[in-house]
């Protein structure tokens, strides 16, 4: 009885809790020149993506559940962000768009892991 007793508290133990989510975001420069990209979340960075290069802005485990995608809502972890060529050149998308971000969830593996929601903006000529 005590093993029955056991098992069913290990199975509701695992089954009760919560996987982790990640969120990640990278911009793929595929220009011939440098891309700037700044962005707050509390403090200012910035980063500067050099041709045919692609660089995570951010990556972070956020939430208990499985990763989905945020919607419109997708950068709301940023207080702030901008995206922009050094040589000047207008961007022929708005990254303020969702529509304008490719998105992927990866099932990483564990137990406990929800997967991440990718979301990557690229940068073309």
């Amino acid at each position: 009885m005590k093993k029955i007793f056991l098992i069913l508290f290990s199975l509701l133990f695992i089954v009760a809790c919560n996987p982790d989510a990640k969120d990640s975001y990278s911009v793929n420069n595929k220009t011939g020149s440098d891309i700037k990209v700044w962005y707050e979340r509390g403090d200012d960075d910035s980063l500067v993506i050099v041709p045919a290069n692609m660089e995570t802005i951010f990556f972070e485990n956020k939430y208990q559940g499985n990763a989905y995608d945020e919607g419109d809502n997708f950068l709301i972890y940023f207080d702030r962000i901008t995206i922009e060529r050094t040589d000047s050149i207008e961007l022929t998308k708005d990254y303020k768009q969702r529509n304008n971000w490719k998105f992927w969830i990866s099932d990483d593996e564990g137990l406990m892991n929800g997967g991440t929601a990718h979301y990557m903006f690229e940068v073309e000529d």
